[in-house]
C-alpha cells in the first residue's frame, strides 16, 4: 500500500510517461477530497 503521490510517480516507465494512467489515478485520488469539500461548505 502507497501513497497516492508516491503511487503517482511510480508512473514514469522506460519509454516515458504513462499520462492516462497517471491522469486516472490522480482524479480517483482527489475525489475523497472533493467529496468532503461539498459535504462540509455550507457549515
Amino acid at each position: 500500500m502507497r501513497t497516492v503521490p508516491v503511487g503517482i510517480s511510480m508512473m514514469v516507465g522506460e519509454f516515458g510517461l504513462k499520462w492516462d494512467e497517471m491522469m486516472a489515478f490522480s482524479v480517483i485520488g482527489s475525489l475523497p477530497v472533493l467529496i468532503l469539500l461539498c459535504q462540509y461548505r455550507d457549515l
